[in-house]
This record gives C-alpha cells, sequence and structure tokens, in this order.
C-alpha cells in the first residue's frame, strides 16, 4: 500500500474495500456458483446501503 493513496483518494477505505472486494470475488470464482451468486448479492446490498 502506498502511503499516498490517501492524498489521492478522497476515500481510501473505499479504495480498500474495493480492493478486497476483488480479492474475494477472485477466490470466489473458484467456489460453487451459488455461493458466489450470494455473494453477489451480498455486494450489491453493500454498495446499495452505502449510497
Amino acid at each position: 500500500m502506498q502511503p499516498s493513496l490517501g492524498q489521492l483518494n478522497p476515500h481510501p477505505e473505499l479504495e480498500l474495500l474495493l480492493k478486497l472486494g476483488q480479492m474475494q470475488l477472485q477466490v470466489l470464482v473458484l467456489l460453487k456458483p451459488p455461493m458466489l451468486l450470494g455473494l453477489k448479492l451480498r455486494l450489491a446490498n453493500l454498495l446499495l446501503m452505502d449510497h
């Protein structure tokens, strides 16, 4: 992680969440589709609640 990330991005925690989400999706691609679908729905709910 670069220390300058917070200066460039007004929402560093959002950037971190996006990176974590991408990592989780990469892991879940290896799992069963129903689990992936469930996570997609959960991520969508989190994003909708955030906005």
